[in-house]
Parts: structure tokens; sequence; C-alpha cells
């Protein structure tokens, strides 16, 4: 009997041990599956809002519509806090203050049609492209936009802190006559623009065209040497850069990275 009782004591203990690690293996394969779970900025009892930085003057990717924040980067940023689990608050402030804030801890990321540069890259993680970008010169319709784009003895304009403006920075290296003006709105570059104070604005592709739907004086070039895209900005090595690169894919798997173009860059155009 005693020998019965032993057996049976082992037989839970044994159980009880299974049983025990069956549980660690699962919590394992949670922190695994879920790259959040393993983030101390998002959990439980951390912290659930993030504010996103964005510059709400970049239709469609970003603008204010009946006192709202719209356009393809705010659908986005609501997309990815709905599969991370977060909630999201929007702060908007220039463009060229987006990554000082965002390295002060101001705001915690951004999302603000911003490219990653070999520049940015020293001070801000990125993430994985969420959007292939093309540019083209802006200029007046009584204006030859192909001299124009090839910069010589030209004024051109360009939103501060984008990467529209590095590359033509890089071009004055070769043309000493090219001149550059930075501004922080892109509203008031079209101004400018507008009034013959610079020769060119230098944008998105998909922004310019916005611009030439509602002011049939303007027309536009693309500039074919430009390569460049969208992604996420987060702090240097910050531990949620693979996480919303987790979610990115996802995004994109299910189809709505293409459903975000197709409103916002596709049927914009019509």
């Amino acid at each position: 009997m005693n020998i019965s009782a032993k057996e049976k004591s082992r037989t839970k203990m044994k159980k009880k041990l299974v049983i025990l690690v069956l549980g660690l293996l699962s919590i394992t394969l949670i922190m695994c599956l879920n790259p959040f779970a393993k983030h101390d900025n998002i959990d439980k009892d951390i912290k659930k809002t993030l504010v996103m930085g964005v510059s709400l003057d970049y239709p469609p990717f970003e603008f204010m519509h009946l006192g709202k924040p719209q356009g393809f980067d705010i659908d986005l940023a609501y997309m990815l806090a709905n599969e991370l689990d977060f909630k999201l608050e929007i702060k908007d402030m220039d463009f060229g203050s987006l990554i000082p804030a965002l390295n002060s801890k101001q705001i915690d990321f951004i999302i603000s049609a911003m490219s990653p540069s070999p520049e940015r890259a020293r001070n801000v993680d990125f993430t994985k492209l969420y959007y292939q970008a093309k540019i083209e010169i802006l200029t007046l319709d009584s204006k030859d936009t192909e001299a124009v784009s090839r910069f010589e003895n030209k004024k051109i304009g360009v939103q501060m802190g984008s990467t529209m403006e590095t590359y033509l920075k890089k071009k004055q290296a070769g043309i000493p006559s090219l001149e550059i003006l930075s501004i922080a709105r892109v509203p008031a570059l079209i101004e400018e623009l507008k009034i013959g104070r610079i020769d060119g604005v230098l944008l998105d592709a998909e922004i310019a065209r916005k611009i030439i739907s509602k002011n049939p004086n303007l027309k536009s070039k693309v500039i074919e040497d430009f390569i460049g895209g969208n992604a996420v900005v987060l702090p240097l090595k910050s531990e949620l850069t693979k996480a919303f690169n987790y979610a990115l894919d996802n995004l994109e798997k299910e189809g709505k990275l293409r459903s975000l173009e197709q409103k916002w860059i596709v049927e914009s155009k019509e």
C-alpha cells in the first residue's frame, strides 16, 4: 500500500511538472508571436497611449479637414494602433521640428511622409517602407518646366527638413547657381511660387498632382534620379521598431496598405 501511495504521489508530481512546463512554453510562444509582449513601452501596466508627430500640411498624406486630421498617414496610424493595441494621440507640428521632438521625447513616433536617409538614420530608427515615393518639380504653367528641372540659375523651394531639401543640397554641390528656399509649411511655398519669388517647388509626386488639381495655372515634371519612400520613424535603437515592422507586415499581407493607396492616391486623382 505504501509503495502504491508513493507511486501515486510521484504521478501527481509529474503531472504538475508537465503542466508547469507546458505553461512556460505557452508564455514563451506568445512572447515570440506578439512583439509587444516583450516590449516594455506597451504592456498591461505600462504606457498605453503613444503620441504621433505629424505635419498636417501635406495632402493626401496628412491634412486637416473639417477640424480633424485626415489622410493616408492618419489612417495608417490608426491601423497600427489597432494592430498593436495602443491609444493614439496626434500632435501637429512643423516638419522640421518632428525629429527634434522625437529625440526630446515630446512624441513617441512619426508618420509624416518621411523618407529614410543616411543623415536621418544616424539619429532615428526607420521601419520598412510603407509607400514608394517619387518627386516632381512644380512650376507655373507659363514656365519652362524642363529648364527649371535642370536647376541651373534657378531658385527652388522645398519643405524645411524634408528629403527633397537634402536632395537639392547635394545637387547644389555640382550646380553652384542653384538657390534653395526652405520653408516650414507647404502652403507658404506654393504662395512663393505663385507670386514669382521662386522658380519651382520640389514635392512628393502625389502632393504636386493634388495641388495642380486645385491650381490649373501650375504644372509639374517627374525628377527621374530621385529614389525614395515613406517609413515610420522611431527613436534610435527603439524596442518598438521590430513591433511596428511586424504590424506593417501584417497590414501588407492583409492588403490594407494597398487599400490606403487606392483610397488616398488612386481615387484622389480621379
